[in-house]
């Protein structure tokens, strides 16, 4: 395979392998690694398999469920009849979200997800008490790795169908953590700031809830996302945005109550300036005097 290519790597039966096998799949499922060969990322990865309950499979291991989206096919006599007739074609299309579109929802998806694990950090990893799984549709568990991908499908796809969207949730967290988290998604407000909105205008910027720490936490992290899929476009707000929260009193009136909160950031943000060349290094010096807790955070530019 040279360049990328798209296309699928298609696992058929894969409830039929052996433990052994499995173990060997869990790095080219994941990791797009076989060995030395390694997968293009724009290669999908498909299976396709009966589950335990049928005669001559595996169980399958925790840990290769929680690397796909699964989804329940029930060949029902309607569908058995469109498609017998129709070669098994697929009129439906999804609506694919456009690459800004995709960037904005990603962030709003993420913050979703921490907020509601905030809420219920039982959903975080829940990974079966016992070991095993006896309901096949609780064959997908909450873990870091399957709320990564309920972000990404989201991101790209929330504006198909619900009951789209919705089945691949369930797919990746499983349907009782699925149940709950749409639910919460229909009453999450999310960060409620159009971060993108304020390009252009960046002077206008100005904390809504300054005395929630965790808001503001939300409101850097994004914007530190942004920064780093666009550094030029963004980075007149970042500047405004420090200067901000550097200049916001805390509870006894005193300044610099969120410095802790810039320089978690500001170093790494620094050097992804450096290394896009949005900020030269000879001009690093001259371009810290624009953000006054600069000195304040050892980051003297030399």
């Amino acid at each position: 395979m040279k360049g990328n290519p798209n296309g699928l790597l298609f696992f058929d039966e894969i409830t039929t392998c052996s433990p052994v096998i499995q173990v060997a799949l869990l790095s080219i499922i994941q990791d797009c690694q076989f060995g030395e060969f390694e997968i293009p990322k724009t290669i999908y990865r498909v299976a396709a398999g009966n589950y335990n309950n049928i005669t001559g499979t595996h169980n399958m291991s925790l840990a290769l469920m929680n690397r796909f989206c699964h989804i329940f096919y029930d060949m029902n006599i309607e569908f058995f009849m469109d498609g017998f007739v129709s070669g098994w074609q697929n009129y439906e299309r999804c609506k694919i979200n456009n690459a800004q579109a995709q960037i904005d929802k990603v962030i709003k998806y993420r913050l979703a997800v921490v907020n509601f694990v905030k809420q219920h950090p039982d959903f975080m990893n829940a990974f079966p008490v016992d070991g095993s799984v006896s309901d096949p549709h609780e064959f997908a568990y909450p873990t870091p790795r399957s709320w990564e991908m309920v972000v990404t499908i989201l991101s790209v796809l929330d504006g198909n169908e619900q009951v789209y969207t919705e089945e691949l949730v369930k797919g990746c967290i499983g349907e009782s953590a699925g149940n709950f988290f749409l639910k919460f998604l229909q009453d999450d407000k999310g960060l409620e700031m159009d971060i993108p909105g304020f390009i252009g205008k960046e002077d206008t910027f100005r904390l809504p809830y300054p005395d929630r720490h965790d808001h503001v936490s939300q409101i850097m992290a994004a914007l530190v996302y942004y920064l780093e899929k666009d550094p030029g476009k963004y980075l007149e707000l970042w500047i405004q945005v420090i200067n901000v929260l550097h200049n916001e009193k805390n509870a006894y009136g005193k300044y610099a109550s969120y410095d802790g909160l810039i320089m978690k950031y500001l170093f790494a943000n620094m050097k992804l300036l450096l290394e896009s060349r949005t900020i030269l290094p000879k001009d690093v010096k001259q371009f810290s005097k624009r953000i006054p807790c600069y000195d304040l955070l050892g980051m003297i530019g030399t």
